[in-house]
């Protein structure tokens, strides 16, 4: 047998693999045993065989872990996201009869101030009929579009720099 360090080698190409060409005489044994590592490294994947693998178990085990994990964030977020909307729209039902306050408290000011009405008849008349058009409306578009059928006055209240324009 000769020496690895005198040894003779040489690379080839084969098939796309690189072999390797020495002149050091092998033990039947030792071809046994590469030629079973190869017949392992070309064979197709066998999962059968792999789940008898204790590291491959271990990685297959936290994969699914991991997964599981993820799920579970993911149910979180939507369950985090769909009380945050409940509490939005309870928020938006408690903040409804406050906004609606104040704006009869500005219309009332309004009348008195702009207008000089002193009549306290004809402002509780004024504000029942503003009461009425806001708790009687469908949404606010279809009072916006009377306003602007009957006055010519646009309201754009989610423009913070002109919210009503005369047309």
């Amino acid at each position: 047998m000769a020496s690895r360090s005198k040894k003779k080698q040489t690379m080839r190409p084969l098939g796309g693999q690189m072999r390797l060409e020495s002149d050091i005489a092998l033990s039947k044994a030792e071809i046994n045993r590469i030629a079973a590592e190869q017949s392992r490294m070309d064979c197709s994947f066998s999962a059968m065989r792999e789940l008898q693998n204790e590291r491959f178990r271990a990685g297959v085990d936290a994969r699914r872990a991991v997964m599981a994990a993820i799920e579970g964030n993911r149910a979180m977020k939507d369950r985090v996201q769909e009380v945050y909307e409940e509490g939005r729209q309870a928020g938006f039902k408690q903040a409804a009869w406050p906004i609606i306050k104040c704006c009869m408290a500005g219309a009332c000011l309004m009348l008195q101030h702009e207008f000089g009405i002193d009549d306290d008849e004809k402002i509780v008349n004024g504000l029942k009929d503003l009461h009425n058009r806001i708790v009687w409306a469908l949404n606010y578009s279809e009072l916006a579009d009377d306003v602007l059928a009957k006055t010519g006055i646009e309201l754009r209240l989610d423009d913070p720099l002109e919210p009503i324009q005369r047309i």
